[in-house]
């Protein structure tokens, strides 16, 4: 789980990730034209666990971070991946970039 002043998220014991607080700018991985989430809500981007296994969030100020596991088509791990939900100036109309560990190390 991670807060800060105005958001939160949190990842279940089954993977799930749920947010609620502000979403200015998508920082919790809801639609841009929701600005604010009242209740914990599921974040459905990562909820195709064939896909993704959620391991750790950290809230920012204008953004947060999702840490998951990926996996191909045939349920293989393929690696660990960060996200980055909300303020993404060099994407637009993207609220979900993912950076593998050798991509950030290699900036």
């Amino acid at each position: 789980m991670s807060l800060l002043t105005n958001h939160a998220l949190a990842v279940t014991k089954k993977g799930e990730l749920y947010g609620w607080g502000s979403n200015v700018n998508g920082k919790l991985g809801f639609a841009l034209d929701t600005i604010m989430i009242m209740k914990p809500t599921l974040v459905t981007y990562f909820n195709d666990k064939s896909r993704f296994r959620v391991i750790d969030v950290a809230c920012g100020d204008e953004h947060s971070f999702v840490h998951c596991e990926e996996f191909d088509e045939l349920g293989n791990s393929v690696g660990l991946r960060l996200y980055q939900l909300g303020y993404n100036p060099d994407e637009s109309e993207h609220n979900y970039r993912g950076s593998t560990k050798e991509e950030l190390e290699a900036n």
